[in-house]
């Protein structure tokens, strides 16, 4: 799903527009990729919003398993972003 986010976002605006959204829709764990896709950016910049929350520590990190290309399971690192103001983090799933 590509949302209408300019590709100049900074990490306050795309918080502001997870925030607007429905919370089983912006609530979820999902990998770099996916969220780059999601905000129809190029996975390096998506990696660079997704450092400074980190800095800001308003990002949630787990492990979740996905098939590779060669049908075999692995565990990737998938991010959620803390919508919270410091309270509870989002508590749905990914894809």
């Amino acid at each position: 799903m590509i949302v209408d986010v300019p590709a100049s976002f900074t990490l306050d605006e795309l918080l502001a527009h997870l925030r607007a959204e429905e919370p089983e829709t912006a609530a979820g764990y999902y990998s770099a990729a996916e969220w780059a896709g999601r905000f129809g950016v190029g996975l390096k910049r998506m990696r660079d919003i997704l450092g400074q929350a980190k800095a800001q520590g308003k990002l949630l990190c787990r492990q979740a398993l996905r098939e590779r290309i060669d049908g075999t399971m692995g565990r990737l690192p998938v991010y959620a972003f803390d919508l919270s103001d410091g309270e509870q983090g989002p508590q749905g799933e990914g894809p």
